[in-house]
């Protein structure tokens, strides 16, 4: 088309600013579920503006769950979800899940424990994804699902479910919701166990919500009937939108990017172990716990990019002395224990060549406190690899029992934790 007008384009020099970012994915779906069910209202700020948990939203609509919008200049996109126990009502058309594999996976275990048929279905893409992984556990539990060779529409007689044992072929924290979902509102107990631990945003949503969750390595256990209560919560700002900005400031020597109220659930940062490799110095301050989950303000400052290292090879990991590392008040309930990683493998050779944890780079020595053994839950495993490190545990969701009863010290109080470098866990569906 001709036009007379001209646009010129100039590289930048580089990127500068505040931002804060819609709610992360992964939780606004847990979230939005959990509110449905529960008793009395939840109030969920910055929930996330993406169609998949629209998509969400629609179907829990049209399961009788009501639900309002609302727009704040501070909170961002607010979701008031009117809860009124676990028995939603049926729909009379199929529950449209979009192209949102989030949705209908983890809806299923919902779908699956009321007493009317539910049909879900999606686009075009949606319906090519395969669901036999949780179509098999779902049916141990009682309830019959009817598919098209094991895809989308899904048809969920629902009934009421047993508690089961099931051990997932492959790792999946969609599959792992879905299940703890259904568990939740099955007769009995049910335990799952993953081959790899994935990201926790399922068992800690629960936990906000006021269910009581137990978690022995890489086994949830969930006791079914368990009354949830509604929340007020901010979703923290979702890690995979924060990327693009953290990748311009690292293209670009002298940007300066500032993100607040970020997520650093260390089972979603691998981002940042890379960009710092790739020498983006990054600091995250103003670290805080909120319904179980880490949020922090991510500041990073672009200089001269350096090549990633080869892979190092897999080691025996040697007997380096952790060191603690001073925490915000807001985390003193959790427990800070120290060690050696040699005393670790000891106890579980296999547990040692698992993912790494949070670490910082070596800190001023605070206080201490000993340990045989340590299997964090929140941070992963010990790495091989990993160096001098601090590390952040929920006692209660100890992997080693024999753990949980040692000592549970305050730290003083820091105003920032520096050069925080989250490692994650192998990737998994959200």
């Amino acid at each position: 088309m001709p036009t007379d007008r001209q646009v010129i384009l100039r590289p930048a020099r580089n990127v500068r600013g505040n931002i804060t970012l819609p709610g992360d994915k992964s939780i606004s779906h847990r979230y939005a579920m959990l509110a449905a069910l529960a008793d009395g209202p939840s109030r969920l700020e910055n929930y996330s503006t993406g169609a998949d948990c629209a998509s969400t939203l629609g179907c829990l609509r049209s399961l009788g769950v009501q639900w309002e919008r609302k727009n704040d200049a501070d909170a961002g996109n607010i979701i008031e979800v009117h809860g009124s126990g676990p028995a939603l009502t049926a729909s009379d058309y199929p529950l449209d899940c979009g192209n949102s594999g989030s949705t209908i996976r983890m809806l299923s275990g919902i779908a699956a424990a009321q007493n009317f048929t539910t049909e879900l279905a999606g686009d075009e893409s949606l319906s090519r994804r395969p669901m036999q992984r949780i179509i098999a556990p779902l049916t141990a539990m009682g309830t019959k699902i009817d598919a098209c060779d094991g895809k989308p529409p899904l048809r969920i007689t629902g009934t009421r479910l047993k508690g089961i044992q099931y051990a997932m072929p492959v790792a999946s924290a969609q599959v792992k919701t879905s299940l703890l979902f259904a568990g939740l509102l099955a007769h009995g107990e049910t335990t799952v166990e993953e081959p790899l631990r994935t990201r926790d945003h399922g068992e800690l949503a629960l936990l906000a919500f006021g269910a009581t969750v137990d978690r022995r390595g890489n086994a949830v256990q969930i006791r079914g009937g368990q009354h949830l209560h509604g929340i007020q919560a901010r979703i923290p700002g979702d890690m995979s939108s924060a990327a693009f900005f953290l990748c311009a400031a690292a293209l670009f020597p002298g940007s300066q990017v500032t993100i607040t109220n970020l997520l650093m659930n260390p089972t979603r940062a691998r981002l940042l172990d890379i960009l710092l490799q790739l020498g983006l110095r990054i600091s995250v301050t103003q670290l805080e716990e909120t319904h179980g989950e880490l949020v922090g303000t991510a500041q990073a400052e672009g200089g001269s990019l350096n090549g990633l290292p080869s892979p190092a090879p897999t080691r025996q990991p040697s007997s380096m002395r952790f060191q603690c590392w001073p925490l915000s008040p807001r985390l003193q309930d959790r427990e800070l224990r120290c060690g050696t990683r040699k005393n670790c493998a000891s106890r579980n050779p296999t547990a040692s060549l698992r993912s790494p944890p949070i670490f910082a780079p070596w800190a001023p020595k605070s206080k201490n406190a000993r340990m045989d053994c340590e299997f964090p839950v929140r941070s992963g495993f010990t790495a091989p690899n990993s160096t001098h490190s601090a590390i952040i545990a929920s006692p209660w969701l100890s992997a080693s029992p024999h753990c949980e009863p040692k000592a549970k010290p305050s730290f003083g109080a820091a105003n920032a934790l520096r050069s925080l470098i989250p490692r994650s866990l192998p990737r998994s569906n959200n």
